[in-house]
């Protein structure tokens, strides 16, 4: 059953994953130097749609009220920068510049 409030909360991020999902590129690529390695000048434009999907993701599981959704998610996404040779800690400091914002 989807909660009034919770519907609400998933659209606000929602429509304002773009903003965010900038802020928490500009909030990485701050504190963490490794986050631009392998990327040069696309860094940026890979963070923001990384962080944009994570948020989408995170609107849906708000939505549903199922957090293991997006727990899935972000295991979905620990195998795939393992695959791309991505330290995991990367995605770990990514998830919490997500937080920070």
């Amino acid at each position: 059953m989807i909660n009034q409030g919770n519907a609400m909360t998933a659209e606000l991020l929602a429509v304002s994953a773009p903003a965010y999902a900038a802020y928490a590129s500009n909030r990485l690529l701050e504190k963490v130097p490794d986050a631009k390695l392998k990327l040069g000048d696309a860094a940026f434009n890979h963070w923001k749609a990384h962080f944009s999907e994570r948020i989408r993701e995170l609107s849906v599981a708000i939505a549903e009220n199922e957090p293991v959704l997006f727990v899935s998610r972000i295991g979905w996404s620990r195998a795939a920068f393992a695959a791309r040779q991505v330290p995991e800690q990367l995605l770990r400091q990514s998830l919490v510049c997500l937080n920070e914002v």
